[in-house]
């Protein structure tokens, strides 16, 4: 961007600020996990929780519809992406 404009002072602190306002706006008070099921829901995923006595989730599933096409036209192969990122928790 200042490459293509001398006078612009726009610095990438600037730059992340209105990334996070933006963030901060679409998700309009709701959690992380609220967010993740709205937008499941929007984009019309196949999903399936479960929490504990606690409030807590214990299980989450979602799968892309063509991919439940997928696997009923091929049933005998399955692939699942178990992954999961223990330095972010």
């Amino acid at each position: 961007m200042k490459q293509r404009d001398a006078f612009n002072a726009t610095t990438i602190k600037t730059i992340y600020n209105a990334h996070h306002r933006h963030r901060v706006v679409q998700r309009a008070g709701r959690s992380q996990m609220q967010q993740l099921l709205g937008q499941l829901a929007i984009q019309n995923y196949v999903e399936c929780h479960r929490c504990d006595d606690r409030e807590m989730e214990t299980d989450l599933f979602w799968a892309h519809p063509i991919s439940l096409e997928l696997l009923r036209a091929f049933p005998h192969v399955l692939i699942m992406d178990c992954t999961y990122k223990t330095n972010r928790y």
